[in-house]
């Protein structure tokens, strides 16, 4: 008898021990007891016998395919050989290989997966897998399977139709000894790339559109996989640029879920002058997947207008004009886009338009009329137009003449070299001036005695007596014209 068996899990990975017992020979007896061992895999096979003793152990610890023969002898010459079935010691667990996918690698599309399973005394029985998605559980997939003298080969096909997630592949194999091996491959589907969100502030600008002053704000984008590259780009008044890192904009990376999150703050400095602005986000992630935040409605456009809108009247270049209805036009233009112009006539407001140029009627009464234009613009700024005055039949010509009497006797009474408004000049401050021109004149006929030249202080006398001589013609005048009181 032998004390071992063909794949024996319990002495298998570290050997294998053999005995021959409880012979005997009801006769003569058993004189002699010998062992050869046969190794299989290689076709080593045992030519000379071993003598040995009943119940001696004979150990194999190398791996291979092992037979032991007995032979054994009695005491009148006769013999008898005894075999062992074939013995497999195997110390190996399977070796698994997958093709077609990379662990913790993103894909944009997956066709074939091939698993090899290496093991000569592979117990294909035991073979397992599965394919599983995070969040749907099991995947079927058309399966075909392949043995061979090496091991066994499993070929997972048609599996271009995965769709966007986060994927498992888990191998269990198990030879004949017992040995057994567990795989885990994790990889990803990714076919969409990166999605984007803005936020409030960037909400904001995208609905309004038209702006008094660029603001700072943040999005967000979302992807399955980390990004290799990434940029941020702008276009202002159709000049493109590159923003950068640091000093454009910061990014922040966070882990969330199932994928990543990059939040890009940009800063306020970057749209500080007029004019339209777009701003774009494209990246490239690790699955191969280049995303254009334009492609996915999410482009940040708007417009800068720090500057109200200009407006004319046409149709009112004449002053003068008769009674009755009157075709004009407003036109207005603006570094954005005008939300409304509205006519003015008299200080009430009696017309209003979207449109940059607009024809309207107004009814002109007798007597004067005065137009104006007050436009707006979608970003907040206004402006008003200059003042249109029109002089309506003969009572406004009347008012049109007195108002030119009263311009023209007001800019009599203005000084030509300075703007003197004489009501304010009193006798006192006459007076006072008059002094000061004196001490002036003192201080240089002064200057002028210390060097010894009398001839110049003689002279500055002169002068000084023909100055103070046009002051007193000067308060005269105005006495005359009433407007100083000497009483």
């Amino acid at each position: 008898s032998y004390n071992g068996s063909a794949y024996c899990p319990a002495v298998s990975q570290d050997a294998i021990e053999v005995q021959a017992d409880k012979l005997k020979d009801e006769d003569s007896g058993v004189e002699s007891l010998e062992y050869c061992i046969c190794k299989w895999d290689d076709n080593r096979v045992g030519k000379e016998y071993i003598p040995c003793r009943e119940g001696q152990t004979i150990c194999l610890d190398e791996e291979g395919v092992w037979q032991i023969f007995f032979r054994t002898r009695d005491r009148v010459g006769n013999t008898k050989v005894y075999a062992t079935g074939r013995m497999c010691l195997d110390k190996q667990s399977p070796q698994i290989s997958v093709e077609g996918i990379t662990h913790q690698k993103s894909y944009q599309s997956v066709e074939n997966i091939h698993i090899q399973l290496q093991d000569k005394y592979l117990n294909t029985e035991q073979t397992k897998w599965n394919l599983t998605e995070k969040n749907r559980g099991i995947v079927n997939c058309k399966t075909e399977r392949r043995k061979s003298n090496e091991g066994e080969d499993i070929y997972l096909e048609d599996l271009s139709s995965l769709s966007d997630g986060y994927y498992t592949l888990k191998i269990q194999g198990k030879d004949m000894a017992g040995n057994h091996r567990e795989e885990e491959v994790s990889f990803s589907v990714n076919r969409t790339g990166s999605s984007y969100s803005l936020s409030r502030g960037a909400e904001i600008l995208t609905e309004k559109y038209y702006v008094k002053e660029g603001v700072a704000f943040s999005v967000t984008e979302h992807n399955r996989d980390q990004l290799k590259k990434s940029a941020v780009t702008c276009i202002q008044n159709g000049r493109f640029f590159l923003l950068r890192e640091g000093r454009d904009y910061q990014v922040s990376v966070t882990s969330v879920g199932d994928g990543w999150s990059y939040r890009y703050q940009l800063f306020q400095k970057c749209f500080r002058q007029e004019g339209a602005y777009t701003v774009t986000f494209q990246s490239l992630d690790l699955a191969g997947n280049h995303s254009d935040s334009r492609e996915q409605d999410c482009s940040l456009e708007f417009f800068v207008d720090q500057s109200g809108p200009t407006s004319v009247l046409m149709g009112l270049e004449k002053e003068e004009a008769e009674s009755g209805t009157k075709n004009i036009t407003l036109w207005g233009r603006d570094n954005g886009k005008i939300q409304e112009m509205e006519l003015w006539q008299n200080g009430v407001s009696i017309f209003s338009t979207s449109n940059e140029q607009e024809q309207t009627t107004v009814e002109l009464s007798p007597g004067t009329e005065e137009f104006r234009i007050l436009a707006k613009d979608w970003a907040g700024n206004q402006n008003w137009s200059e003042n249109y005055k029109v002089y309506v039949a003969e009572e406004g010509m009347r008012e049109k003449k007195q108002q030119e009497t009263k311009i023209e006797t007001e800019y009599k009474l203005r000084n030509d070299d300075a703007y003197v408004e004489t009501d304010h000049i009193s006798p006192t401050q006459t007076e006072q001036a008059q002094t000061e021109i004196v001490k002036e004149m003192g201080k240089k006929s002064d200057k002028q005695n210390e060097k010894g030249n009398r001839d110049e202080a003689g002279n500055f006398e002169k002068k000084a007596g023909m100055f103070l001589l046009a002051a007193a013609w000067f308060v005269i005048a105005l006495s005359l014209l009433g407007k100083i009181d000497f009483s």
